[in-house]
């Protein structure tokens, strides 16, 4: 066999080894995103996909986007990923050199809390909030469904305005109010003897009182002696007659609420027990990091 022959046959074996390289190249790379190789738009020269389309979608109408939702707003999906391409290739030309260092460190924290949900997605997704934490909070913490104490009140008042003379008696009278134990029983003997008087119960929150009332009711302290005060020419005396429980709102009215609520500490524990894991392995050092403050000698029981 001459030498040129021989030649032949290696370039040959050499561009079917290379072939098949490539060959296998080809069906290990990864599959492309669903629908971005469909260019739907150009702005300013940059490409829209209907993967971009679709994407701004999940963005605007959620996951549920897919679908009839989806297939009815496509136009104005696809009108407004334009229009946010364009703004955004805009505001890109103005920007200055440290606005443009700034936007990247923003786009790689972005980018590092995807890779955190990506990774917690694969290996320790965060645990749901179960119907029994969520009563648990619901029961730790009343105060922040409504439950509370409110403080009730009597009151003895007249239901016009007095004349000077009226008035004169009347403020005579309620001078008794401290030593009255049964207000409504006073105030019917006190519109028996020609008082234009009426008793009446409240709570310092109460909307229909004059805020004037209810400021004098908020203000009052239990055993605290009635004293007559005047509002808008009608005389009152008001004393704190006991406190009311306010219940919560129902359980079933604010689980959904308190599932959100209790939502990130279930994310945040999923990133503890990643970073446990993860950290074994990672190389870190610490490079002009802030050392902690030295504890203070009286913290210590130390002298100074």
């Amino acid at each position: 066999m001459s030498s040129s022959h021989r030649v032949q046959i290696v370039v040959l074996s050499l561009a079917g080894l290379i072939g098949a390289t490539f060959a296998c190249n080809r069906e290990k790379a990864p599959a492309g995103l669903p629908g971005d190789g469909d260019v739907v738009a150009r702005v300013n020269g940059k490409e829209i996909t209907r993967y971009d389309v679709e994407l701004q979608g999940k963005h605007s109408l959620g996951q549920l986007s897919v679908g009839s939702i989806e297939r009815v707003a496509y136009p104005k999906l696809v009108e407004a990923t334009i229009q946010s391409k364009a703004i955004a290739l805009a505001a890109e030309k103005e920007l200055t050199a440290t606005e443009r260092l700034a936007l990247e460190k923003e786009v790689a924290a972005h980018r590092e809390q995807l890779l955190v949900r990506h990774y917690l997605k694969r290996h320790g997704p965060p645990k749901p909030v179960t119907p029994e934490m969520a009563l648990d909070y619901y029961k730790q913490h009343p105060e922040r469904f409504g439950a509370s104490k409110q403080k009730t009140y009597q009151l003895v008042g007249t239901t016009r305005v007095l004349a000077g003379s009226e008035r004169a008696a009347l403020l005579r009278d309620f001078e008794a109010a401290a030593t009255q134990g049964d207000w409504k029983a006073w105030a019917e003997d006190l519109a028996k003897r020609g008082h234009a008087v009426a008793y009446s119960e409240a709570a310092a929150g109460d909307r229909l009182l004059h805020p004037k009332l209810r400021e004098l009711l908020s203000g009052l302290k239990p055993g605290q002696a009635p004293t007559p005060v005047f509002i808008q020419g009608r005389a009152y005396v008001a004393r704190v007659a006991g406190e009311a429980e306010q219940p919560p709102r129902a359980f079933d009215e604010v689980r959904e609420d308190i599932e959100r609520l209790l939502g990130p500490s279930q994310v945040s524990a999923a990133v503890e027990r990643a970073a446990h894991e993860v950290m074994k392995t990672a190389r870190v050092e610490l490079v002009n990091a802030p050392k902690p403050p030295a504890p203070h000698p009286l913290a210590s029981g130390r002298k100074p």
